[in-house]
């Protein structure tokens, strides 16, 4: 049974190394992966302040620096085009990069770079103002040449009909032979 004891120890070593690097590295995939959705959702948060009529590109930083800080990330860089919001601004894009480096729990060092999100939204300005903003449509596709129809082969042309024999005249019938004539009626006998 003491030997027992000792093999239990050993193989406890040899499964808890890859029990501990599994946990820790799901552990790790889990924060990288909340990171990128919470840069995603930063930027649209901005995004949205942006496209209010009035807004500034210190208001945007702000309101993504408050979310951010909700959830503990730090260092994020934010950059908002254009620079200066104005009123004939149709678009405003926002940019979250937060570095991987100081937001890792457990082991910095296994992810480096920076995790971005991006959000670009229409200004809520004036219709006109909107419809400018959009891209002109491409042009419609030019329309196909048409095929050009095939000639159609001559039509040979017939062999001349060959001439007819000539009827052979017809050969008049021999006449007809005179009838003859009947013979006259015996007169009836006499009557005693």
């Amino acid at each position: 049974m003491g030997n027992r004891v000792g093999a239990a120890a050993v193989e406890m070593a040899i499964v808890s190394v890859v029990l501990f690097a599994v946990i820790i590295s799901s552990i790790e995939m889990s924060r990288m992966s909340m990171l990128r959705h919470s840069a995603d959702y930063s930027a649209y948060l901005g995004a949205r302040v942006g496209i209010i009529t009035g807004a500034n590109t210190s208001d945007i930083e702000a309101r993504v620096d408050d979310h951010l800080s909700k959830i503990g990330v730090k260092n994020a860089v934010v950059t908002v085009t254009p620079a200066t919001i104005t009123e004939a601004t149709t678009q405003v894009k926002v940019e979250v990069a937060i570095p991987a480096t100081g937001n890792s729990w457990i082991t910095p060092k296994h992810f480096t770079g920076s995790v971005v999100g991006r959000c670009t939204l229409l200004t809520e300005r004036s219709a006109m103002v909107m419809s400018q903003s959009m891209p002109t449509p491409p042009p419609p596709p030019p329309e196909p040449e048409p095929e050009p129809e095939p000639t159609p082969d001559p039509e040979p042309t017939p062999d001349p009909e060959p001439t007819p024999d000539p009827e052979p005249t017809p050969t008049p019938d021999p006449p007809a032979p005179d009838p003859e004539p009947e013979p006259d009626p015996e007169p009836p006998p006499p009557m005693l």
